[in-house]
């Protein structure tokens, strides 16, 4: 048998890989177009982490014949959590500084759940999408890879200490076989489980920590099996690094935003970053360890832990300093920076931190207690914000009702007066949408619904709002004009399902919307049943997707959106009085509240030019679609715009929650504009009296298994 390498105690390879992994992951979070598969650079982390995490615990289990849990992450604590813990200290301070106290008090909250390792649970929990969100991400959101490796290695250490002793019992087996088994069967059920998820739920199997195991014990099986990777031949080990980095960089290339992840592809990623680590174990200063040797690399590898921590909260929070959206060239400056930062606190405070005297010399529990600090620290400052941050209880439609509605001549001075407005008005309270109570909210994996009864219970006529998240938007306004004019308000609606018949792309389940087919199938004869005197269909035009083959993308999507608006006309009319296309809003290019807590006095930076928030062209198309096949088309825009701009404060009132849906303040402020354009209405508007609790049908008649 051939004589083994010698097996290298540091790896300058891994190093490099390390540098390209994280420029990769930040040239991706840029929005460099040529980096669509840049955050494939997560899954070689996890892959060089394993190994390297695995190789140390399984020498000291041979060594020592057990694992020293409590000294393995104490070394933990020293390394990750002194910048982690800065990182979060400062985002949670900067977003309140700079993006208000609304995003301060949620990246507050997101920052409790990040200091605890359970980042990534805790935006599976909320819905976020990362591959394809409309809204703002949050600046800890990145932190979702840290809680899926801290959670890992709290439980794997403790997993192979009990192999460890398992083998002092058993004579026939070592510690390195067993846990080769217990690493195998993890890859194949967590890679299975990857696939499955994938394929069901894309958001919950991208955050998921069980999607992501056989990743990090793909690396860990390295480690394992390295005594007979060491046998491997020099030229070998040397080509198996070369187009390991090859695959690495070409993962970057032919993995896209809208491509299903991690699911079976992930293993390409997987594949090179295996490659590199085996190949480098064998092939030590060959011509391709010299190249990931050379200074640039280690550097960039040496500080790419706070490169990771510190870009994403600067890319995110950059707009609000500058009061506008980075230019490419800006995130650019925004990478540098963040390199410059990851350089300071390596030298300053994540080296000086991990190489403590004191803590290396003393019991694990000093570590320990150090760690705990560095846990609650940023808990405390985020607890402390949002104390100091509370937002007023939501208060009800009722309580939100203005004593005098603005008619149309008055809504339309108010938009062309809002142009020159500079100061930010007090602003109620939030209001409690019904749309969005326990009892009328629907999933995105739902195919049916409550079909919630707002307005007049006892109403003589029956309205049906249906469409996605902007029919539930104008519930409140609904509702009002329902309760003083006796109307039934019926609501039909799916977040991200818009009304128009074409097959649609999640972002958030990351495949084809066939939950929403089906949910519009029921909706259409749940009307078909009902028989209302009028249906209102509304639709988020913005960001839509159309699905080719199960892939998401714009193409196509406004003759689709065209073609399939006329078939679900098509399909209400013989089963409603009046069809009413409610047109669709103005999208601004910053997030609504956010930008004015930002710019208080300053409110302009929040309005956008009408160019560019309004879809004109579509909203014509859906104008003549309406008509075309007997429907009537009720335009917003002009409750919104002038013909140059659209304000973001209009009658003092916030016109955007958020980028994608009115305020509901505003809604109830065009209650009676609303009303009298549908012809719900005639006139003036009522107050209404009270605000009854949203009316849930019996299940057994209007849910579909």
């Amino acid at each position: 048998m051939s004589t083994p390498a010698t097996e290298r105690k540091f790896r300058p390879d891994i190093e490099g890989v390390r540098a390209i992994s994280s420029v990769t992951v930040m040239l991706y979070h840029a929005g460099i177009a040529a980096m669509a598969g840049g955050f494939t650079g997560v899954d070689v982390f996890y892959v060089l982490s394993g190994f390297l995490v695995t190789g140390g615990l399984l020498r000291e289990a041979e060594k020592r014949g057990k694992i020293d849990f409590p000294d393995f992450m104490g070394r933990r604590f020293r390394r990750l959590l002194p910048v982690s813990a800065i990182v979060i200290i400062l985002t949670v301070l900067a977003t309140y500084h700079w993006l208000g106290p609304t995003a301060g008090n949620s990246v507050a909250e997101d920052a409790i759940w990040t200091s605890i390792f359970m980042a990534n649970w805790h935006l599976i929990n909320v819905g976020t999408d990362y591959l394809g969100a409309q809204g703002s991400a949050s600046p800890l959101q990145h932190y979702w890879t840290l809680a899926v490796e801290g959670q890992f290695y709290i439980a794997w250490p403790l997993i192979m200490a009990i192999l460890a002793l398992i083998t002092k019992k058993l004579t026939n087996i070592s510690t390195r076989m067993l846990t080769g088994v217990v690493l195998a069967i993890m890859f194949v059920v967590s890679y299975w489980w990857s696939i499955h998820s994938t394929e069901s739920e894309a958001t919950v199997a991208y955050f998921s920590t069980w999607t992501r195991i056989w990743e990090i014990a793909a690396g860990c099986l390295l480690a394992v099996f390295l005594p007979r990777i060491l046998y491997i031949p020099r030229v070998i080990g040397t080509w198996l690094m070369v187009i390991g980095i090859a695959v690495i960089i070409i993962s970057c290339f032919i993995i896209e935003g809208d491509t299903p992840f991690p699911g079976w592809i992930a293993i390409i990623p997987v594949t090179g970053a295996c490659a590199v680590v085996t190949g480098g174990s064998v092939a030590g200063d060959s011509w391709i360890d010299r190249i990931l040797q050379l200074s640039p690399l280690q550097m960039l590898g040496r500080y790419s832990y706070g490169m990771y921590l510190w870009h994403w909260p600067m890319l995110q929070i950059g707009p609000g300093v500058i009061g506008r959206p980075l230019t490419t060239n800006e995130k650019l400056l925004v990478l540098v920076l963040a390199t410059i930062l990851a350089a300071i606190t390596y030298h300053l405070i994540e080296n000086p931190a991990r190489s403590l005297i004191f803590l290396k010399n003393h019991n694990a529990m000093w570590s320990w207690g150090f760690g705990a600090i560095l846990i609650l620290a940023p808990i405390g400052v985020a607890q402390a914000t949002m104390r100091a941050n509370v937002e007023p209880d939501a208060i009800t439609i009722a309580e939100a009702a203005p004593s005098d509605y603005p008619n149309e001549t008055d809504v339309l001075a108010a938009v062309q007066d809002a142009v020159t407005v500079t100061d930010w008005p007090p602003q109620e309270p939030k209001i409690d949408n019904p749309a969005y109570s326990k009892e009328c909210d629907v999933t995105r994996a739902a195919t049916s619904s409550s079909a919630c009864v707002h307005g007049d219970p006892n109403g003589t006529r029956t309205a049906v709002i249906y469409g996605d998240s902007h029919a539930a938007m104008w519930i409140p306004s609904f509702d009002l004009i329902g309760k003083t004019n006796g109307w039934k308000i019926i609501q039909l609606n799916k977040p991200g399902c818009v009304a128009p018949d074409f097959p649609t792309y999640s972002n958030v389940l990351g495949r084809e919307y066939t939950e929403c087919i089906q949910y519009r199938q029921w909706a259409i004869s749940k009307i078909a049943e009902i028989q209302p005197d009028l249906v209102i269909v509304t639709s988020a035009y913005d960001g839509s997707l159309r699905s080719d083959n199960g892939k998401g993308t714009s193409d196509g999507v406004d003759e689709a959106w065209e073609a399939g608006l006329g078939k679900t006309i098509d399909a209400i009319t013989p089963n409603a009085t009046r069809v009413i296309v409610l047109g669709d809003q103005a999208y601004p290019t910053q997030a609504g509240i956010n930008c004015l807590e930002a710019n208080p006095h300053d409110v302009e930076k929040c309005g956008d030019a009408y160019a560019d928030a309004v879809h004109a062209d579509h909203n014509a198309m859906e104008k003549r679609v309406a008509e075309a096949h007997g429907a009537e088309y009720v335009d917003i825009i002009p409750w919104m715009c002038t013909d140059t701009f659209c304000p973001a404060v209009i009658g003092d009132i916030t016109v955007r929650r958020d980028r994608m849906h009115i305020n509901e303040s505003y809604a109830i402020w065009l209650s009676e504009v609303l009303g009298n354009a549908t012809g719900m209405i005639d006139g003036d508007l009522g107050n209404p009296v009270s605000t009854p609790v949203a009316v849930v049908p019996d299940r057994t008649r209007w849910l579909v298994a």
